[in-house]
């Protein structure tokens, strides 16, 4: 072979063996430690992975066409991973089909055929174009997705403190229960801990049955949301993942004599089959819980009764604070609750969510767009004409 498609083949060899750290790799750590599934039952979950290898491996043929329609697969597969909507062990088979089959057409064509194996010395240096290729794809995908996780947990606890200041609950037992299941959330186990935690605020509520259903309700949507937020976190990695392997297909394309569109038309039929999933995922995906505007007027829980009345006019202060100081309202309620949270947003807005002066004084006179002044609001509520 020229040295030209020598050196393409081997550029391939390292973009695939990277691109195949997504379905190895990563794979297993969502399972595992975003979607908490147990490792024994994540290992049956990922068998889809090799039986389809070895499927593919038995595929004949060109070693340009396999190669170049392998990467395809293995590009169209992983690319699936990124649309993943919810939890789920049938969410990941397409993807495991794709790039199974995909990885079996492709690693034998490029490593023993279009590269030889010849040697030892030939062996080594195969082996050392992969093991190049999955390093770096590591080394570049942990921090971003470490870095996602990061984001990620802490979008997720506004989003809960918004599932529960918004929940229909009495104001005193959903703030104490929802401080715990905050604290426990992290990157290593964050579905998890955040369920085991709310699962063990439950008995709160279990003495009255609309308000255990409520709550239950309450751990559904913020079990989702987790899990959503989580998916999201590794999408970056996929995508990223998912080109290299559509690139190593590009370089892999076979000359014109041996039968370039057979490839193309398999690498079309895998995309196919992903942008399938992408649309059922779409279809599938949970609702997302949405950050209001706190210059903007929003329902209250309104539960009824003085302790009822009361939780709403403390919302609608919380309301005029966050409008007044920049703020989500999720955001400074985290703040007051939390020290180190406190100490971050007075650096980022200049104000002591902890100090009750301060925080008094931002709910009198904040508000703004179109809920009017924060004392107004309150005044409204507190004598029956409030939203």
């Amino acid at each position: 072979m020229p040295r030209g498609p020598r050196i393409r083949v081997a550029i391939a060899l390292a973009l695939l063996s990277a691109a195949l750290s997504a379905v190895v790799f990563l794979l297993v750590l969502l399972l595992v430690s975003g979607w908490a599934v147990q490792p024994l039952r994540a290992a049956v979950a990922v068998t889809i992975l090799p039986l389809a290898a070895l499927a593919g491996a038995r595929i004949g043929g060109d070693p340009w066409v396999r190669a170049c329609a392998g990467a395809g697969l293995v590009g169209a597969g992983v690319l699936a991973l990124a649309t993943l909507p919810t939890v789920g062990p049938g969410w990941v088979v397409v993807p495991q089909l794709l790039s199974g089959v995909g990885m079996g057409m492709a690693l034998p064509a490029l490593a023993g055929e279009l590269l030889p194996e010849r040697s030892a010395r030939d062996a080594a240096r195969l082996l050392s174009l992969r093991h190049v290729g999955i390093t770096v794809a590591l080394l570049i995908l942990a921090p971003v997705t470490a870095a996602q996780l990061d984001r990620t947990i802490d979008r997720t606890r506004e989003q809960v403190v918004a599932l529960v200041l918004d929940a229909k609950l009495p104001p005193q037992p959903k703030l104490e229960s929802v401080g715990p299941a905050l604290g426990e959330i992290d990157a290593e186990d964050p579905r998890g801990k955040l369920k085991s935690a709310l699962d063990g605020q439950a008995q709160r509520f279990a003495g009255d049955a609309e308000q255990a259903a409520v709550y239950a309700d309450l751990t559904d949507r913020a079990d989702e949301t987790l899990i959503a937020a989580v998916n999201r976190a590794f999408r970056p990695a996929f995508l990223i993942t998912g080109v290299l392997a559509l690139l190593a297909a590009l370089l892999t394309i076979p000359p014109v004599t041996r039968h370039p569109s057979l490839a193309l038309a398999v690498c079309a039929l895998g995309l196919a089959a992903a942008g399938g999933q992408a649309l059922m995922s779409r279809a599938a995906a949970p609702p997302q819980v949405a950050i209001a505007n706190p210059c903007e007027r929003r329902d209250l829980p309104s539960t009824g009764g003085l302790g009822g009345a009361l939780q709403d006019t403390a919302l609608l202060g919380l309301d005029g604070a966050a409008c007044k100081w920049g703020s989500s309202r999720e955001e400074l309620a985290l703040a007051i609750g939390d020290p180190k949270l406190a100490a971050q947003y007075q650096r980022e807005h200049g104000h002591d969510p902890r100090s009750p002066f301060e925080l008094a004084g931002a709910a009198i006179t904040g508000g703004g767009g179109d809920r009017g002044g924060g004392l107004g609001e309150i005044l409204k509520n507190l004598v029956g004409g409030g939203s």
